[in-house]
């Protein structure tokens, strides 16, 4: 599902002809950071999903999508345990 969430942010962006840089400016991130979302490799928090859903008036696409991964089944979540 993360996963899913770092493609529909991309492609969200791509075909709206956000840049990169208003997008990180918006979210009050830096462009290496909004592409380790983009990327899957750091996931959206619930409030960076909102920042993103009001400046795109997406309608809270990606606050739902957050919502339903955070709940999800995560296979890695042993992973995580242990670097705890």
């Amino acid at each position: 599902m993360w996963h899913l969430i770092a493609w529909y942010l991309r492609v969200y962006r791509s075909q709206a002809k956000y840049s990169a840089p208003a997008t990180a400016k918006l979210m009050g991130f830096s462009e290496s950071t909004l592409s380790r979302v983009e990327l899957g490799d750091r996931r959206l928090s619930g409030s960076e999903a909102a920042l993103l859903d009001r400046g795109w008036r997406t309608g809270g696409i990606f606050g739902l999508l957050v919502y339903y991964a955070s709940i999800g089944h995560d296979p890695q979540w042993f992973a995580q345990y242990l670097e705890l």
